[in-house]
């Protein structure tokens, strides 16, 4: 009883642990899918935009199957401060859609959200924050290239804070309108990625190839080949599991093997009285297999029972 209660308990706390990595990634990261210009990821050039890519987001937005999606415009450079630079991705968006997809607006520690259409203004992580030596209302100067080549640079102002549970995305993330790179950039209404979440992650693919076969100079990509160490680490969980339940399965084995062995040392004269007076061996052979099919008849339950309450319980609290 207790081996299946705490064996059942492990494998729900890793699998929710799997689960959540997982949800955390899709849902404030990479979404089910992407989509982006073939040649986009190579360099990370701006001047890679995604192929109809106004068309092919209406086109997105208006499936049923969609939980929401929005496009962004995406370049890379360094981020200057009164005291410090570094390196990190602009991520021009739409404030709305960006909210829906990774939920922006509630990973804000301070500050507030896009609430007007004035210019200039980005949203960045308190470890950037710290790194810079900056603070709200602060101003930063965003440094990269354009669509020809050529050095670009925005003053902008620091409306608000955010921190995720991915010290690596704080780092380099910068949020701002589309609008504001659009006019740095020189490629007013397009787009380097579109992102989407579905209803059903079931149906990714049949989604993918659907729209990969509409759209074939487009890069249409999963969160599995977004971000494949996600992958991986799913399968080999997986395979841990197996492994576990097979230990776990042939631990029980052995003790209830050696409860039984130990219940009939302990009855060899109760036996040995029950054979002299008719008995034969296999009647003797089978009241010990109908014990030891009581024993896990009704362990096994019980056992099953207290795990279940347990990963509720500690699933609510």
């Amino acid at each position: 009883m207790i081996g299946l209660w705490v064996g059942a308990f492990t494998m729900a706390y890793v699998f929710g642990m799997i689960d959540q990595r997982l949800k955390d990634a899709v849902e404030n990261e990479v979404s089910h899918f992407q989509v982006h210009h073939p040649r986009f990821e190579d360099d990370n050039e701006a001047r890679f935009v995604v192929p109809r890519g106004a068309e092919l987001l209406s086109v997105i937005k208006k499936d049923p199957r969609m939980k929401a999606a929005g496009a962004r415009v995406i370049t890379y450079g360094m981020i200057g401060s009164a005291q410090t630079s570094t390196g990190g991705k602009f991520v021009g968006m739409d404030p709305i859609a960006e909210d829906a997809l990774t939920g922006l607006k509630g990973k804000l520690t301070q500050g507030t959200y896009f609430q007007d259409d004035s210019k200039n203004k980005v949203i960045i992580s308190e470890r950037l924050a710290q790194k810079l030596k900056v603070k709200l209302r602060s101003k930063i100067v965003l440094t990269f290239q354009d669509t020809t080549g050529n050095i670009v640079a925005g003053a902008f102002r620091i409306i608000a804070l955010y921190k995720t549970y991915n010290s690596g995305y704080d780092d380099t993330h910068v949020f701002l309108r589309s609008s504001d790179l659009w006019d740095l950039l020189g490629t007013a209404g397009h787009y380097q990625e579109i992102a989407a979440l579905l209803q059903d992650p079931e149906q990714l693919e049949s989604m993918l190839t659907e729209l990969s076969g509409t759209y074939p100079k487009a890069k249409f990509e999963s969160w599995k080949e977004l971000a494949p160490e996600l992958g991986l680490m799913i399968d080999s969980f997986d395979q841990y599991m197996i492994i576990f339940i097979i230990i776990i399965l042939l631990a029980l084995s052995f003790g209830i093997v050696n409860t039984m062995l130990m219940a009939v040392l302990e009855r060899v004269r109760e036996i040995g009285m029950l054979m002299a007076i008719g008995m034969n061996r296999w009647r003797v052979f089978s009241l010990i297999a109908l014990e030891t099919l009581y024993l896990v008849l009704i362990a096994s339950p019980l056992g099953l029972l207290l795990a279940y309450l347990t990963i509720n319980h500690l699933g609510e609290v």
